[in-house]
C-alpha cells in the first residue's frame, strides 16, 4: 500500500514539475522535481525492474531543470546517471525505449558541452543523432523534430572541435527540417527553425561567408522578435542571443553602427533578465557587455568601450564567486584581456592595479549575495 501511494505521489510532483517548468517556474519545478526523484531512487533501489523508467525519466527531468536554474554540472551528473538507465532499458527493448535513450543523450550532449568536454560532447551527440536518423526513416512524421534537435547539437559539438564544413552542412540540415516543420505548424516549429537559423550564422560565419551569415542571422531576429512580443517571459532570452549574434554578423561587414544598436538592445534584455536570475543570465550578460565593449571601439568610442568591458570583468567575477569550476578561467582570462587593453592605451598605472585588484560593481549580481 505504502509503495502504491509513493508511486502516485511521486507522478504528481513529476507531472507538476513539468507544468511548472512550462510557464517558467524553474526554480518550483527544480524542488518538485528533486522530491520527485528521492522517492523514485527509493522505490527504485527496491523494485528496478518495475520503477527504473520512471527513475530514469525523473532523472532526466531533473536535469533539465538544474540547467534552467545554471546549476550545470548538477545537472550534467543527474542526466549521466539517466542515461546510463536508459542505456541497459534500451539494450533489452530498443523499440520501447530508444526514443526516450536518445532524448537524454541529446540532453547529456548539451551539458558536456556546457563544462567544456567537448569531444565527449560530440561522440554523445553522434549517438542521439545516429538513433533519432533511424527513428526517423521509419516514422518521418513523429521524428524528423526530434532529428532536428539532434543535428543542430551536433553542428555545435563539429564547430567546437574544428570540423566547421560538416558543422555547415549538419546545421544546415536541421534548419531545413525545422522550416518545412514550420511551414506546417508554424506556432508549434517557428521558435525552432529561429534557433536553427541562428545556428546557420554562426557556421557560415566560421567559413567565412559573412554576407549569408548576416541573413540567416536577420531571418532568426525577426521570428524571435515575433516571438517574444507574444511570449516576452520564454522568448527574450532568445531574442537577446539572436541579436548578440546579429551584432557579431554586422560587425564582420562592416556595418558597425547597425551592430552596435544590435548589441545594446541585446544587453538592455540580459540586463533586466539578470536583475531577476543572475545565476542563469549573469554569463550572457558579460559575453554581450563584451561584444558591446567591441562594438564601442569600432566606433571610436573608447572611455564607452572601457566601461562596458570593465562591467563584463565584474559580472564574470560574480560568475566566478558563485562556480569557481565553471569560470573561474573565463574570468582571470578577462582580466587580463583588459589589463592588456589598457596597457596598449599607455594606461599603466590602471592596467597595473586592474591585475593585482579586480574591481567590484554594482552591477554584480549572485543569488548567494
Amino acid at each position: 500500500y505504502l509503495d502504491r501511494y509513493n508511486t502516485k505521489f511521486a507522478d504528481s510532483l513529476n507531472n507538476v514539475g513539468i507544468r511548472l517548468d512550462a510557464v517558467g517556474r524553474y526554480r518550483e519545478a527544480l524542488e518538485a522535481t528533486e522530491e520527485a526523484v528521492a522517492i523514485y531512487r527509493g522505490l527504485a533501489d527496491i523494485e528496478p525492474d518495475r520503477y527504473n523508467t520512471k527513475f530514469a525519466a525523473s532523472l532526466n527531468n531533473l536535469g533539465a531543470y538544474l540547467w534552467s536554474v545554471g546549476r550545470y554540472r548538477e545537472a550534467l551528473k543527474a542526466t549521466e546517471e539517466a542515461v546510463a538507465i536508459y542505456r541497459g532499458l534500451a539494450d533489452i527493448e530498443p523499440d520501447r525505449y530508444n526514443t526516450k535513450f536518445a532524448a537524454s543523450l541529446n540532453n547529456l550532449g548539451t551539458y558536456l558541452r556546457s563544462v567544456g568536454r567537448y569531444r565527449e560532447a560530440l561522440e554523445t551527440t553522434v549517438e542521439a543523432a545516429t538513433i533519432r536518423r533511424g527513428l526517423a526513416d521509419i516514422e518521418p512524421g513523429r521524428y524528423r523534430p526530434d532529428l532536428a534537435s539532434s543535428l543542430d547539437n551536433l553542428g555545435v559539438d563539429l564547430q567546437r572541435v574544428g570540423r566547421y564544413r560538416e558543422a555547415l552542412e549538419t546545421t544546415v540540415e536541421a534548419a531545413t527540417i525545422r522550416r518545412g516543420l514550420a511551414d506546417i505548424e508554424p506556432d508549434r516549429h517557428r521558435p525552432d527553425l529561429a534557433d536553427s537559423l541562428n545556428n546557420v550564422g554562426i557556421r557560415l560565419d566560421a567559413v567565412g561567408r559573412y554576407r549569408e551569415a548576416l541573413e540567416a542571422a536577420e531571418e532568426a531576429v525577426a521570428i524571435y522578435r515575433g516571438l517574444a512580443d507574444i511570449e516576452p517571459d520564454r522568448h527574450r532570452p532568445d531574442l537577446a542571443d539572436s541579436l548578440n549574434n546579429l551584432g557579431i554578423r554586422l560587425d564582420a561587414v562592416g556595418r558597425y553602427r547597425e551592430a552596435l544598436e544590435a548589441t545594446e538592445e541585446a544587453v538592455a534584455i540580459y540586463r533586466g533578465l539578470a536583475d531577476i536570475e543572475p545565476d542563469r543570465h549573469n554569463p550572457d550578460l558579460a559575453n554581450s557587455l563584451t561584444s558591446l565593449g567591441n562594438c564601442l571601439e569600432k566606433a571610436h568610442d573608447i572611455e564607452g568601450a572601457l566601461v562596458a568591458r570593465r562591467e563584463a570583468l565584474a559580472v564574470w567575477k560574480a560568475c566566478s564567486e558563485n562556480d569557481p569550476q565553471g569560470y573561474e578561467a573565463r574570468y582571470r582570462t578577462e582580466v587580463a584581456r583588459l589589463s592588456q587593453q589598457l596597457t596598449l592605451l599607455g594606461r599603466h598605472d590602471e592596467a597595473v592595479t586592474l591585475g593585482l585588484h579586480p574591481p567590484d560593481s554594482p552591477t554584480c549580481r549572485t543569488n548567494n549575495a
